[in-house]
């Protein structure tokens, strides 16, 4: 083996990377499902905090769950009140 592919070894996901996706998704479609457009400084503020999770040296897994589920949850949402026309 050379000594590149030594060094590749899966980095093991956390634990908590599963319920806080869950959790990113329910959080991101009350978002924007309650605030709408206001619903965006949820998503922002999420975004910092999983930021500041990575920068902090915590898990990098579970805080990009939580940033995804969060940012596909108002997403989701939004263009469902995008097609039944709410938004506008």
């Amino acid at each position: 083996m050379s000594p590149l592919e030594e060094e590749r070894r899966p980095e093991p996901v956390s634990a908590a990377a599963v319920p806080l996706l869950g959790l990113g998704l329910v959080l991101g479609f009350l978002g924007g499902y309650m605030l709408g457009w206001w619903g965006a400084v949820v998503v922002a503020l999420v975004l910092i905090a999983a930021l500041s999770a990575v920068l902090g040296g915590r898990s990098r897994a579970a805080a990009g769950a939580a940033a995804i589920g969060v940012v596909i949850g108002y997403v989701a949402i939004m263009l469902v009140a995008a097609f039944r026309g709410l938004l506008w």
